[in-house]
């Protein structure tokens, strides 16, 4: 008992001085990004999305399993007429069978697989910027906030000496009451101020500490100053860069190219499937062998292919529409979209 109550104490001094050292340590822009780059859950959950998109690229490339059959029949006296025991032996069957699609179908939706992984590789570098972005703002927003907190704790010194003046004067009658009102009244508003920066401040520490998965209740993070750089683009320049190099653009192209296949694709569901099938059997001693290929046409889906084929085409009109409209929201929501929406990257 005593050494697990001596454990815990252990545990909670070397906790308390890591949060005591990650607290007085300073941290980098660049630090706080590689941070968030591990450990963010966004970001996991969409690298996992593109790990299973690729897996399943590896799976739509190859055929089904084969089928292997194995028959057993002994047939019973009196069971069939005119059977003796010279003809009554045992048969066997081995069996072995592959289902094969159309060869262009397997083609098709290795190439539709291949599509989807590229747009979730999109997306992973689209929440990638994004998370980058997010740190930066939520860094310079604690760091504006702890200059202004330091600014207003000064003023606020300063107009705590004018009230104390102002209240000696007014006690010896060489200022009136109203001056010395006032002079509390704009104390009163700049310690309001005040709170009002530290609870932002909060805000900006608690968005950080959620991008960088860490938990609430630990330590306040200390950024340090960095350099800015200033980017001088025209507005034509950031439309190219960004229908060029915006992820999430090509997200949506690949999803559009998905489209076109799968659409290809399910007009040759029309198209039959074969099977291709390989026979041994065995009775008195001798053995029989047959090869077979069988033919699968869709005789009864016609209708259901119909409306496959319908959503496969909706999907492929939808797409490009959908990259439009984004196109449209951000070139043309000035001065927001120029704004907020381009992510530029200082390199």
């Amino acid at each position: 008992m005593i050494k697990i109550i001596v454990s815990f104490i252990l545990v909670g001094i070397i906790t308390l001085n890591s949060n005591f050292l990650w607290a007085k340590e300073e941290l980098s822009l660049n630090s706080l990004i590689e941070q968030a780059l591990k450990e963010n859950p966004q970001l996991q959950a969409a690298k996992f999305r593109l790990e299973a998109a690729k897996a399943r690229v590896r799976l739509l490339r190859t055929l089904e399993d084969p089928r292997f059959e194995y028959e057993y029949n002994k047939i019973i006296p009196g069971m069939i007429s005119g059977a003796t025991g010279e003809n009554m032996s045992p048969m066997r069957m081995f069996s072995v069978s592959q289902e094969i699609p159309f060869p262009s179908k397997l083609f098709l939706r290795k190439k539709s697989a291949e599509k989807e992984a590229n747009s979730f590789e999109q997306e992973y570098k689209e929440t990638e910027r994004k998370v980058i972005q997010e740190v930066k703002e939520a860094y310079f927003e604690i760091f504006l906030s702890h200059k202004k907190i330091a600014i207003t704790k000064e003023n606020l010194g300063l107009l705590k000496q004018f009230v104390e003046i102002a209240n000696r004067k007014y006690s010896v009658n060489k200022a009136s009451q109203q001056d010395s009102l006032k002079a509390q009244v704009e104390y009163s508003k700049l310690s309001n101020q005040l709170i009002l920066l530290e609870q932002e401040e909060q805000i900006s520490q608690a968005r950080l500490k959620s991008l960088l998965s860490q938990p609430q209740e630990s330590a306040y993070i200390k950024v340090e100053e960095e350099s800015s750089a200033v980017v001088e683009l025209s507005e034509e320049k950031i439309i190219k860069l960004t229908k060029d190099k915006r992820p999430e653009l090509k997200a949506y192209s690949e999803m559009s190219r998905k489209a076109e296949i799968d659409l290809a694709l399910a007009k040759q569901e029309y198209l039959p499937d074969f099977m291709v099938k390989y026979t041994r059997e065995e009775r008195n001693g001798s053995a029989a062998l047959g090869q077979g290929c069988l033919a699968r046409p869709s005789l009864y889906g016609f209708g259901r292919n119909k409306t496959h084929l319908l959503k496969k085409l909706a999907l492929m009109s939808a797409w490009p529409r959908q990259s439009i409209a984004r196109l449209k929201i951000w070139f043309y929501s000035r001065p927001e979209a120029l704004m907020l929406n381009f992510r530029l990257r200082k390199t």
